[in-house]
């Protein structure tokens, strides 16, 4: 009974310990966008996600918009290594642990709010990496 209570105590206190090392491993450890310019005020955006890990990922969220807490410019989930039936102008690439992420075009701004989201299997949505660029 003893050996029992020993083991179940070390299971537990590591599952304490490595908790937040998983939690944070959901939240992506880069992210921005750029821009080129296309034609009448118009943008192409390329965002780009450095991945902690691939392991066990679903969905990659992308938003993008021109004031805090908006999507207006990008909103779009990616499916995981998915690179057929996106939408217009949408493109995925991977290099390992890098994302090249083609969002298609949108109007200029002097400011964007970016935010990315991984989605892993059974795991549900992690934190937000959230990024302001211009």
């Amino acid at each position: 009974m003893k050996k029992f209570n020993l083991k179940l105590r070390v299971v537990l206190f590591s599952l304490i310990l490595l908790a937040p090392i998983y939690l944070s491993a959901q939240t992506p450890e880069d992210a921005t966008v750029s821009l080129t310019p296309d034609t009448g005020g118009m943008v192409k955006g390329v965002f780009f996600v450095l991945l902690p890990d691939t392991n066990n990922l679903e969905a990659v969220e992308i938003q993008l918009g021109s004031s805090e807490g908006d999507s207006n410019l990008v909103h779009y989930t990616f499916g995981y290594d998915v690179t057929t039936g996106l939408p217009a102008g949408y493109s995925w690439s991977r290099e390992g642990l890098k994302l090249f992420l083609n969002v298609g075009t949108f109007a200029v701004t002097d400011l964007r709010f970016g935010k990315v989201r991984l989605r892993r299997i059974g795991a549900g949505w992690g934190s937000a990496y959230a990024f302001v660029s211009n």
